[in-house]
């Protein structure tokens, strides 16, 4: 099997043309700044040293800091679950993140979200009852 039909290969491929799109192709992740390491960006063999074959048919490259570039130091492989938590608009306290937080309290997620734009303190956000709404039975 050639390197260009490997899984790990279409991988690279599909990281570099979202960083380095054509002419004509709008990219968030050249919006917004995000690159591809020249080691990688010039080498799939590098690629392939610094983070190995692709693990499972499901796996996905995910970087740590979503303000930093693709590179060794800020990219595994993981699960599409996995990016649910590593999302720009996943909200994340010293207690982890708000979604986790909204399973664990059985609070729901619109609810804590509200609370913690309005107070900026998530052990208030959490700490307060949820409303009882009654209802009016005749």
């Amino acid at each position: 099997m050639r390197n260009c039909e490997t899984p790990t290969y279409r991988v690279w491929a599909n990281i570099k043309r979202k960083c380095y799109p054509s002419l004509n192709q709008y990219s968030e992740l050249e919006e917004r700044g995000i690159k591809m390491c020249d080691r990688w960006r010039k080498s799939f063999a590098d690629f392939l040293e610094d983070i190995g074959e692709k693990p499972t048919p499901n796996s996905v490259i995910i970087r740590k800091d979503l303000s930093k570039d693709f590179c060794k130091d800020n990219c595994v492989w993981g699960l599409p679950e996995d990016l649910y938590y590593h999302r720009i608009n996943t909200i994340h306290t010293p207690y982890g993140n708000m979604k986790e937080l909204c399973k664990k309290y059985n609070i729901k997620y619109s609810t804590l979200y509200k609370r913690f734009k309005k107070w900026k303190d998530i052990e208030k956000s959490l700490n307060k009852p949820v409303r009882k709404y009654l209802t009016n039975k005749n």
